[in-house]
């Protein structure tokens, strides 16, 4: 965005598939007074102990063989074979683990085992969605759904889990898996989060009304919640103000607009286009969707998204431009337009995990490489007293707050300056490889570190000496 903004980010309670497993009660007379089964238990469990669970299956299957009915070999083989399906799920091996957990389930079906059949399915029902398995996928999510209705426990875990996964798929752009998924965790489990995210999917593809529909579900469920009360009324005055936009095209963009809106759609598109190869050259991506563009008038703009008036544009998962009044300067709009833009470019190479201080700084050194070249950026060296010249400092000022911030324009320039020594440094290669790690999962500074091989310490200080050798006007004049 052109100013850093906070919007509420909803987590859940736990992910990926955690199967919940029994505490099992051990000796005294719990145990077989048969001492082949006993001798079976003991070297079950010390394979167990090794992690050699196929091994302890095969022990506990005798011994129970031997004692039928005894509640501690029961106990023992429902949690080899849960131990057992968990491992074969961490490597993909789905089939096997649900057989597993089949097993687990018949010996005695109660909430855990249903929990951890349900949780199993469900994962497996994701690796088959991924793989473009629609119909095998929809089928385990069924019995996913089965196997925990007869359980509130099982069936809130597996709300969670599909809201969890959900997530982590709008997350990496997956918007159509995400929609599926929490479909499918409605479907088991009433929670707020679970509708607000659906509203906010929407919201990014663009679909108002749906948006709309499942911010307003969300409310109902937690009517104190003053978020979706403003997400409620924000959907609704951008359904009623969309009703009388223009459509206009280009290849890679949708441009959006007001009727009676002046703007000049050719020269904004040509801008655009223009934007989607320089800065797709730079960060090596080129996306494959259109981008959407929305513009607005300022004041449907404030009334729409109530944000400070030092906001002029931002990026949410479509790009947000306000239009004054009067005649826009083409070069000014050109700025916003390749600044945005950028954003949407880093948000679908890192998986929308490139943290705020560092879009920025790339966001604005994109617009000042081909909007204002040749411009020359000075610091008064006053300007940097009292501020922590270190990443880790300029991390902290951009966590929500920089917007509110009487020297905001002082972060953005900082923040400018660290992607202009990065590459003036290591190129626009080595900018794009610790995006890379970024989108693997790296911290953005251990991305830093890792990719050039330096510490952050040292990569503080080397930045800093550029800032000041670049930037610092030292007689304190800008």
């Amino acid at each position: 965005m052109k100013i850093a903004l906070s919007r509420r980010l909803i987590t859940a309670v736990a992910a990926g598939l955690t199967l919940f497993l029994l505490v099992l009660a051990k000796g005294g007379c719990l145990f077989p007074k048969k001492t082949g089964s006993f001798e079976y238990i003991r070297k079950g469990e010390a394979l167990l102990d090794k992690g050699n669970y196929a091994g302890a299956i095969t022990l506990f299957e005798k011994a129970n063989a031997g004692s039928p009915g005894n509640k501690a070999i029961t106990d023992d083989l429902i949690y080899a074979y849960s131990k057992h399906a968990a491992r074969l799920a961490d490597e993909e091996k789905y089939d096997d683990a649900v057989s597993y957990m089949v097993k687990a389930y018949g010996m005695a079906a109660n909430a855990y085992t249903m929990q951890n059949l349900a949780l199993t399915f469900e994962k497996k029902a994701l690796y088959e969605a991924r793989r473009g398995k629609w119909p095998n996928a929809l089928d385990s999510f069924e019995k996913a759904r089965l196997a925990a209705e007869d359980s509130n426990i099982a069936s809130t875990s597996l709300g969670i889990s599909l809201y969890n996964d959900a997530a982590a798929e709008f997350k990496a752009g997956r918007n159509k898996l995400s929609i599926t998924l929490l479909k499918q965790a409605m479907l088991v489990y009433q929670d707020s989060h679970i509708f607000s995210l659906l509203g906010t999917v929407y919201y990014k593809l663009s679909d108002l009304e749906r948006a709309r529909f499942y911010f307003e579900k969300a409310r109902l469920l937690d009517p104190r919640d003053k978020e979706l009360a403003k997400d409620v009324r924000k959907v609704s005055n951008e359904l009623e103000m969309s009703q009388a936009k223009t459509v206009r095209q280009s290849p890679h963009f949708d441009l959006r607009y007001d009727k009676g809106q002046k703007i000049d759609a050719a020269y904004v598109a040509g801008v655009l286009e223009r934007a989607y190869f320089d800065v797709g050259k730079d960060l090596g991506y080129y996306p494959g969707l259109k981008t959407t563009v929305f513009f607005y008038s300022t004041g449907n703009f404030r009334k729409i998204f109530m944000m400070p008036s030092i906001v002029r544009a931002f990026y949410d998962g479509n790009m947000r431009i306000p239009m004054p009044e009067t005649e826009f300067d083409e070069k000014e709009l050109s700025s916003y337009l390749y600044h945005e833009y950028t954003h949407a470019v880093l948000s679908a190479i890192t998986g929308n995990n490139c943290p705020p201080w560092l879009g920025e700084g790339i966001a604005v050194w994109e617009e000042v490489r081909w909007t204002r070249p040749g411009a020359v950026i000075k610091l008064p060296v006053k300007a940097l007293e009292g501020h922590a010249l270190t990443v880790q400092g300029l991390s902290d000022a951009f966590k929500g707050t920089v917007a509110e911030k009487t020297d905001t324009q002082l972060y953005y320039i900082l923040a400018y300056t660290v992607a202009d020594y990065i590459v003036d440094t290591w190129g626009l290669g080595g900018l794009r490889d610790a995006l890379k790690r970024i989108s693997d999962g790296a911290h953005a500074i251990n991305a830093i570190d890792d990719e050039f091989s330096i510490t952050e310490k040292e990569f503080d200080t080397r930045w800093v000496a550029y800032l000041r050798r670049k930037f610092v006007n030292q007689e304190g004049v800008s």
